[in-house]
């Protein structure tokens, strides 16, 4: 999905989901209330080594409108950097970032860990207000 601008709606992938070729942007096209939905059948996967990746917001976008549902695991900038927009849960763990010099990652909402732990190193989480 990297390098892609999606609208409002749900989307679904039987797999993996990668946002590791460039940054995703979502584009509420004026409605504040837009909403995304991105039910994941395995993993997600945001950012790669030495190339941090992007959720980022567009037209009215909002974080608290943006729900990422994961079959397994997601794992956001494992090296770290970038800023990722949105609700994670996921059924096995959430890793985001690294520890050492790497740097910051933003998350602008939750990260919930259902089945196994969620590793945060060099992370900064602004809750979303609603």
């Amino acid at each position: 999905l990297g390098g892609t601008t999606l609208y409002p709606g749900v989307y679904y992938s039987s797999s993996i989901v990668n946002v590791t070729s460039g940054n995703l942007t979502l584009d509420a096209q004026g409605d504040p209330t837009a909403t995304w939905v991105f039910q994941v059948g395995s993993a997600l996967t945001v950012g790669k080594a030495g190339l941090p990746a992007s959720i980022l917001l567009a037209h009215g976008a909002s974080a608290s409108n943006i729900y990422w549902v994961c079959g397994s695991s997601a794992t956001i900038n494992g090296t770290g950097g970038g800023i990722f927009n949105g609700t994670v849960l996921a059924y096995a763990g959430i890793s985001v970032g690294t520890n050492g010099a790497s740097p910051i990652t933003t998350i602008n909402g939750r990260l919930i860990g259902m089945g196994a732990s969620t590793t945060l190193a060099n992370t900064i989480i602004n809750v979303p207000a609603h």
